[in-house]
């Protein structure tokens, strides 16, 4: 997280990090749970919109999430494989892809926002569900046409780096002395 951090910073982003290790003080109770990364999401928007409002060139915002990814069944039947894809919180709940692009991808895009982000985490392939996934391994662009959320988002400025698809899984790695998100580390590599 700090590696990042300090990348986004020096690239003129203001940054609020949420670290899922932490732990409220005096307590046992983790601190990233489903309610403050709601919370950080819907205050991430909020001042991208405010900002849009007050500028004539678009803002920038980056959103990323280096922790455990899931997938659980798909309630409102929108996926082709009948799965949702979802950030595990530290609370052990989740935010599924649904309510990741009602909340973030959704609201900046009308406002004009130009969204950029990192899912580094199992099953991250469409966790915001855009309208398109490019496979850097078969070099293929498949436009995710099943999920009406996704088709809706199209001509947005949004662009989201995944870990992997959405059936396989993503790693941590010791590097450098610590352990981070192998995509974290390699996407600050070629920065």
């Amino acid at each position: 997280a700090q590696n990042l951090h300090h990348a986004l910073v020096s690239r003129g982003y203001t940054v609020t990090k949420l670290i899922d290790n932490a732990v409220a003080p005096g307590t046992s109770t983790a601190t990233v749970t489903r309610a403050t990364v709601l919370q950080a999401i819907d205050s991430l928007v909020a001042e991208a919109q405010h900002a849009a409002r007050r500028t004539d060139g678009p803002v920038r915002v980056w959103f990323s999430f280096s922790g455990h990814g899931t997938q659980c069944r798909d309630a409102n039947h929108d996926e082709r494989d009948c799965l949702d894809e979802a950030l595990l919180c530290g609370d052990l709940r989740t935010i599924t892809d649904d309510e990741l692009h009602a909340r973030l991808v959704r609201p900046l895009q009308q406002a004009g926002c130009q969204l950029r982000g990192m899912l580094d985490c199992c099953h991250s392939g469409t966790g915001v569900d855009l309208a398109a996934s490019y496979d850097g391994q078969t070099n293929k662009i498949t436009l995710n046409t099943g999920d009406s959320r996704a088709a809706a988002a199209t001509g947005a400025d949004v662009g989201f780096i995944s870990a992997c698809t959405d059936a396989q899984t993503g790693a941590d790695a010791f590097i450098n002395k610590e352990y981070q998100g192998a995509a974290t580390h390699a996407f600050l590599a070629v920065l």
